[in-house]
């Protein structure tokens, strides 16, 4: 319980320490949201008067603890382009993409974790050099490229989905899901070769230790003692790997979202630098950091629940 309670401890401590650099960088760029309202040309007196209402001339201490205090309770401001709430913004944004992210995450744990023991089996043979083949390959196409590819082959030449035909989850749940299927699918590709290649060397790498070798002459049976030995050790590097892919794909596939016209939180993120609409960015960067440090703190306490020696 102590060490959960210390990791949530820092958890809280470098969100509020992300919180206010962000805040703080925002300061500092030339522009704000005043001048982007009015545009360029506006005159002085009257992005003053808009400055002196958004409270942009106060000290910038000033108004990030006005933010933070609105911002734990659920208030983080209202947009400058939208002129809605920030929190009702981003919920709308939300679903698609963790929707996006469950669906590429089970997409690779389902195949990564097969395709990663397969080419374990007889290391440097010919379903291993399959194996290996496949996996450059997929960490070597990008996500773009191949959502490009996924909406000619299915969207235009098999004409399975219309391009860009986003379907609202609220109106039709099954087409909203079956729409994110192939974004999902492009998001998944790269870090499944990723993780595939990971399991293997790390598999191989185990099996090549004295522990195994005794296990080995002890009368083990080879999937025994790859259950009762090498997966225990092999499932800590692997618990990380997996938190960081869950925090990048649930931080918003920026580039995916763009070719299938999924309004997620990444869209958002870029139309509202464009538009210096500040108080949307600093909610999301607040949201993606979150969901790194959240990640990686659950895999530092799963950490202490496979590992003995962590205790």
């Amino acid at each position: 319980m102590k060490f959960i309670l210390k990791k949530i401890g820092t958890l809280i401590i470098t969100l509020v320490i992300i919180s206010f650099l962000s805040f703080l960088a925002f300061s500092l760029i030339p522009g704000d949201a005043a001048v982007a309202n009015l545009g360029m040309d506006a005159d002085e007196a009257a992005v003053e008067a808009l400055r002196e209402e958004l409270g942009l001339n106060r000290p910038v201490i000033v108004q990030y603890g006005d933010w933070l205090f609105s911002a734990l309770q659920g208030d983080f401001g209202e947009s400058t382009q939208y002129h809605l709430p920030v929190s009702e913004l981003v919920a709308k944004r939300l679903p698609a993409t963790i929707t996006l992210a469950i669906y590429s995450m089970i997409i690779i744990t389902l195949v990564s974790f097969p395709l990663g023991m397969l080419g374990t089996k007889k290391p440097d043979g010919a379903m291993d050099t399959a194996v290996t083949v496949l996996s450059q390959i997929g960490m070597a196409v990008p996500q773009f490229f191949l959502g490009i590819l996924l909406t000619f082959f299915f969207g235009i030449l098999l004409n399975w989905f219309t391009v860009g035909g986003y379907v609202n989850p609220q109106e039709d749940l099954g087409g909203f899901l079956s729409f994110l299927l192939l974004p999902a699918v492009a998001v998944a590709v790269p870090k499944c070769a990723t993780m595939t290649r990971y399991i293997r060397n790390a598999v191989v790498a185990q099996k090549k230790m004295d522990y195994v070798r005794t296990a080995r002459g002890k009368g083990n049976s080879e999937k025994r003692l790859l259950l009762n030995h090498v997966l225990i050790n092999v499932m800590m590097p692997v618990v990380t790997m997996l938190a960081m892919m869950a925090a990048d794909v649930l931080a918003g596939s920026i580039v995916v979202e763009q070719v299938f016209n999924i309004p997620g939180l990444g869209r958002l993120l870029i139309t509202s630098i464009s538009n210096r609409d500040y108080p949307v960015v600093q909610a999301i960067v607040i949201y993606i950091a979150s969901t790194v440090v959240i990640m990686n703190t659950l895999a530092d306490i799963m950490y202490q629940k496979l590992d003995p020696r962590v205790r």
